[in-house]
């Protein structure tokens, strides 16, 4: 879905001959973008790991992921 659109604003920047409409293409795609983030995506994306125990943990998750993997 965010590919489709992304095309068609590409194709719709290039179709236009100014630069005013082009600004207002940019703004109403950046706004829809930082909704999407602030609305969906940050939720579900907790960031990387900061802390010395964080990582430890994510690192023995990452490791038995992998021997799952590997003994399938």
């Amino acid at each position: 879905m965010i590919a489709v659109l992304g095309g068609v604003f590409i194709v719709g920047v290039g179709l236009q001959p100014s630069t005013a409409i082009l600004i207002s293409d940019f703004i109403g795609i950046l706004v829809l973008l930082l909704g999407g983030w602030f609305g969906f995506d940050k939720r579900r994306f907790p960031g990387p790991p900061t802390t010395d125990s964080a990582i430890r943990d994510r690192q023995h998750e990452i490791m038995r992921e992998e021997e799952a993997i590997s003994g399938a």
